[in-house]
């Protein structure tokens, strides 16, 4: 049995991207991934600071639901 050469969707990006000689610093597929989940490990390194903070802040916001209303969330 012959195995049938797999195409995948990045075989055939890879293929119908423009030959040229440039290549950009720095890139890779996981780029996004990987900086997701440096934000999540950074949000779990300062959880205390930003549930501090979240806690100073939501008083404030409740305390300006008027304005905002009057003004409009939209703005």
């Amino acid at each position: 049995m012959a195995e049938q050469a797999q195409v995948t969707q990045a075989a055939l990006v890879r293929k119908a991207q423009a030959k040229t000689d440039y290549k950009p610093a720095d890139v890779s597929p996981q780029r996004r991934v990987q900086s997701r989940y440096t934000m999540r490990r950074w949000s779990v390194r300062h959880a205390r600071g930003l549930e501090w903070l979240y806690k100073h802040f939501a008083s404030v916001f409740l305390v300006l639901h008027p304005v905002w209303k009057t003004l409009g969330y939209g703005r």
